[in-house]
């Protein structure tokens, strides 16, 4: 996956982006030697890279400002009293934490762990997201990858299936995500050591992207509070994570301090997020598509406690958010169906 960022150019409110190497870009952007007088050339250099990723936000959101209002928001209604299905399925073992999907549905990986070591176990569904199609195709013991083996916890993959991103708490309060290609796409017998990494505080509980790779999300128990928190982040790069910036930050202070999973409908439209404490799955409406500006909480509240009890560590959701898929604390995978 080459690395590719888009230059931002503005003329006269009209804006337009050539995709270069970035360490071309930024050779290039580097101010002369410093004068009498002048700014010191690495400090000028940093406020040119922030002006950048700036301009690179400002024509983001502006970009998914105008999708967003030219599209039709999401009909689906999760509610307990809506669902007209639930079905389960055992996975083999209870100590599952973080899962996602590949976008067609056809293939499905979680992370299996009790601490040490860590395993990532791939599934797949020959009837697209139907979770009673499930079949175990493959094992990978990552352990010794980077940090990992200490504490696995979320799991994300890029859209075209070539980058594996792992999260984990290597001494809490430090939290990590490691990137891992898979030289064979989708195949986790492939995987190769860590080629990204990212620092940050807090547990790496569950790992979202934005469909273009340009936004990452990360559920996490963080140090900055003692609450659980969606955290936001921009990537210079898309699906690039060693230079994201966080950029947003949503507090579940409110609604559950031990929250464990997060997932978006396809659009970017609407977030869910999944209560460990409570047992009940929240919903945020994002106005700007996969931005945390603006978001309001829905009146719509999954009570996943009432209908399955246990608990709760990771959720998914099918592009139009029709279905939700959660698993639990006893190995189980749940698809909770909208009517």
């Amino acid at each position: 996956m080459s690395r590719k960022i888009k230059l931002i150019e503005y003329d006269n409110d009209i804006y337009h982006g050539d995709e270069i190497d970035p360490d071309i870009q930024f050779r290039t952007q580097l101010p002369p030697a410093a004068g009498p007088g002048d700014v010191p050339e690495k400090e000028q250099a940093e406020t040119d890279m922030l002006e950048t990723i700036r301009r690179i936000e400002d024509m983001r959101s502006y970009a998914k400002a105008i999708s967003s209002s030219s599209s039709e928001s999401s009909s689906s209604s999760f509610s307990s009293s809506s669902i007209s299905a639930i079905k389960s399925k055992y996975l083999g073992d209870p100590n599952i934490r973080g899962i996602c999907f590949s976008p067609d549905g056809t293939k499905f990986y979680c992370v299996m762990t009790t601490g040490y070591p860590t395993y990532i176990w791939q599934f797949s569904l020959s009837v697209a997201w139907d979770i009673d199609t499930l079949v175990l195709v493959s094992t990978k013991n990552v352990s010794g990858y980077g940090l990992l083996g200490y504490g696995g916890r979320g799991l994300g993959i890029s859209n075209d299936g070539t980058m594996l991103y792992i999260g984990g708490d290597y001494l809490y309060p430090d939290g990590y995500i490691q990137g891992h290609p898979l030289s064979t796409a989708w195949d986790i017998a492939s995987i190769e050591s860590n080629t990204q990494f990212l620092w940050f505080n807090g547990y790496a509980r569950s790992i979202r992207f934005s469909d273009d790779g340009d936004y990452m999300y990360v559920m996490s128990l963080t140090t900055d509070s003692p609450y659980s928190a969606v955290l936001e982040y921009t990537l210079i790069s898309p699906w690039y994570i060693t230079d994201a910036l966080q950029s947003q930050i949503t507090s579940m202070e409110s609604y559950d301090h031990d929250c464990y999973g997060i997932c978006f409908e396809s659009d970017g439209g609407r977030m869910m997020v999944m209560g460990n404490s409570t047992g009940k799955v929240y919903f945020w409406s994002l106005p700007i598509a996969w931005r945390l500006i603006g978001e309001t909480k829905d009146a719509t509240e999954l009570d996943i406690d009432s209908l399955i009890g246990g608990t709760q560590k990771d959720i998914f959701c099918t592009p139009d958010g029709g279905h939700i898929f959660m698993v639990d604390g006893r190995g189980y995978i749940y698809d909770f169906e909208s009517l």
